[in-house]
């Protein structure tokens, strides 16, 4: 196995000046985001200024880590041979109450379970010393609801 692949299969991110209190956030178990202190809007990817009325700076603020699935994917042959056999498995693209969209696995999901609209809950994985990754899982209160 090679040394930059963690257990689910991600390449170590390359932190840089922006990234980089984004990933130290998560390996202290904290999901925070870029909030603009200019309109009040949390952001993500993290950027030097706001993408949606251009002010410089801002401040991570934890969020809540409940979202939605926006839309998702089911790997059905993974690219690496280290996680085939975790396949079927699903990658989502998740809504956060606070608005941005975050990509992460979904976690104890079965992929025909998966629906638009499903709520959601984040989740810290440690893929080793260095890095924390978030995933996700379904929200206790969405697990006994039938499938649309």
């Amino acid at each position: 196995m090679r040394k930059d692949i963690d257990v689910l299969g991600a390449v170590h991110p390359e932190e840089d000046f922006d990234s980089k209190p984004f990933w130290d956030w998560l390996r202290a178990k904290d999901f925070r985001l870029q909030y603009c202190d200019g309109c009040g809007k949390f952001r993500f990817p993290p950027y030097p200024s706001c993408p949606h009325c251009g002010e410089l700076g801002g401040t991570w603020k934890p969020v809540s880590g409940r979202g939605a699935i926006y839309s998702w994917i089911v790997v059905h042959r993974s690219p690496l041979r280290d996680y085939q056999e975790d396949a079927p498995y699903v990658i989502a693209l998740v809504e956060l109450e606070e608005g941005p969209r975050i990509v992460g696995r979904l976690m104890g999901t079965d992929p025909e379970d998966v629906r638009a609209g499903l709520p959601v809950v984040a989740q810290y994985v440690d893929t080793d010393e260095k890095v924390t990754l978030l995933a996700f899982q379904r929200e206790a209160s969405s697990v006994n609801q039938t499938r649309q």
